[in-house]
């Protein structure tokens, strides 16, 4: 083989490399454009109200025990003297989960925007019902045999991550008596949230005790819930369209549905199925191995934004460094086949206006919707390479149809963004063509010969 071929592949694999650079450029500029989104987005969650967390309704036992312990006292030839007693208190809580909780949720939807940025927010107008079963003992973890336990008032406690999301005081009627509620949620585990203020003289003897809970809640996001109940049923609603099912416990797919409209989902969860009560019990004992509620078993809904044209911008730059490698093989057979001297400045112009597609792809979807602009990108880059090369190759055919084969690939990738379930087979498939084509076109070619001059061709310079 010749070594101007040689050197010609090594000129032009060199600039496919350097190419790669102002690529790497635009990629740190997409991670700028997330990572501003990402502080715009806890800047309003600040301001308006965080990813809600809500774990509860709980029916809460504080007490303290009163126990003595027993010393003997020495002098200080370590002779014994004597016996001392000391009392100690040690307060602590009884948790009691409900019996059985159905609820249900409506998710009113919007979106918050500042600048370029868009942060979807909602409002919870939800009802839990349900009943606590009150045992005729308590059972409680005691630090002393002998010792003595004097209850305190119970309370019903709704932790949440942000009270600042009530839009409204939480309305709870437990045993047809309505009780009003005061910031805290009384817990170490999770200390935000409302806990009831009024004593209810009927929760001082067991039986089974029936109550009703109201709240309107804001968020931005997402929102978790805590199944604590023996027997849990939520029913969800919602107006958004592409809702995001997350944690230990999905909804059930024949209540499932998510359409034009918006979606609904149900939950129903057997105590059986999680250890959230047990381990809230353990963490309130020790709150400091589980941050607010963190521990716990939970089942989230996001509202997933499907036109993040970050998520969208990032996945086509990855394809970047392939698509320029095709074009400028591309330029390279034909380079071979017509016997043109293409300079590799030719070469890095084509490469660095292809590059600049993923540029204005990025600048115009913060101002249009993503399919406007990437049409809009890609035609301006599909435009300026087919004009330019139609120079460069000598004939407005040539370089109608190098971007005419340019277009298909764009629109190949469009396929791979918004198909993101089967981007591996299409990419796959994409490959696969275009070596077979690079062979089928290669079949006949002298690679020894392919490289001597060709006296009658003129080089483009």
């Amino acid at each position: 083989m010749q070594k101007a071929l040689l050197y010609k592949i090594a000129i032009v694999l060199l600039l496919a490399m350097l190419i790669n650079i102002p690529l790497g450029m635009m990629n740190s500029l997409v991670s700028e454009r997330q990572n501003r989104q990402a502080e715009v987005s806890a800047d309003i969650a600040n301001s308006y109200a965080e990813p809600q967390f809500i774990a509860g309704p709980l029916l809460v036992f504080p007490y303290t025990e009163v126990y003595t312990t027993r010393q003997e006292t020495k002098d200080s030839e370590g002779n014994h003297t004597g016996t001392r007693e000391r009392t100690h208190r040690r307060s602590s809580t009884l948790l009691l989960i409900p019996h059985n909780l159905t609820a249900t949720g409506s998710l009113a939807t919007d979106i918050k925007k500042r600048s370029l940025f868009e942060v979807p927010i909602y409002t919870l107008d939800s009802t839990w019902q349900g009943t606590f079963e009150i045992p005729a003992r308590l059972d409680i973890s005691r630090h002393s045999e002998n010792g003595r336990i004097i209850w305190g008032k119970p309370y019903i406690s709704l932790p949440v991550k942000d009270p600042r999301g009530f839009t409204s005081t939480p309305v709870l009627e437990m045993d047809g008596k309505s009780l009003a509620f005061e910031q805290g949620s009384g817990l170490e585990i999770a200390p935000n949230g409302v806990k009831s203020i009024q004593e209810v003289a009927a929760l001082q003897r067991p039986g089974s005790h029936p109550f009703r809970l109201s709240f309107k809640l804001r968020g931005t996001s997402q929102i978790k819930v805590v199944p604590l109940a023996n027997s849990l049923k939520m029913e969800m609603t919602s107006n958004w369209k592409h809702p995001g099912f997350n944690g230990r416990f999905l909804p059930s797919a024949e209540s499932q549905h998510i359409g034009a409209d918006g979606f609904r989902a149900d939950w129903e969860i057997s105590s059986l199925a999680t250890n959230a009560q047990a381990r809230l019990n353990q963490a309130e004992a020790n709150p400091s191995g589980c941050k607010e509620a963190e521990c716990l078993d939970s089942f989230e809904v996001r509202l997933v934004n499907p036109n993040n044209i970050y998520h969208q911008s990032d996945r086509a730059l990855k394809y970047g460094f392939l698509f320029i490698g095709i074009t400028f093989l591309a330029f390279f057979l034909f380079e071979m086949l017509k016997r043109l001297a293409i300079h590799p400045a030719q070469y890095t112009l084509v490469g660095l206006a292809q590059a600049m597609f993923f540029l204005l792809l990025l600048s115009l979807s913060e101002h249009i919707a993503f399919t406007t602009a990437y049409v809009i990108a890609a035609a301006a880059c599909v435009a300026l390479v087919g004009y330019y090369l139609g120079h460069v190759m000598q004939g407005a055919w040539r370089g109608a149809g190098f971007a005419a084969l340019l277009g298909a690939c764009y629109a190949a990738l469009y396929g791979l963004l918004v198909s993101e379930d089967n981007a591996l087979l299409m990419g796959s498939l994409l490959l696969f063509i275009l070596l077979a084509v690079a062979m089928i076109v290669t079949r006949k070619f002298d690679w020894y010969g392919i490289a001597a001059p060709n006296p009658g061709s003129k080089a483009t310079v």
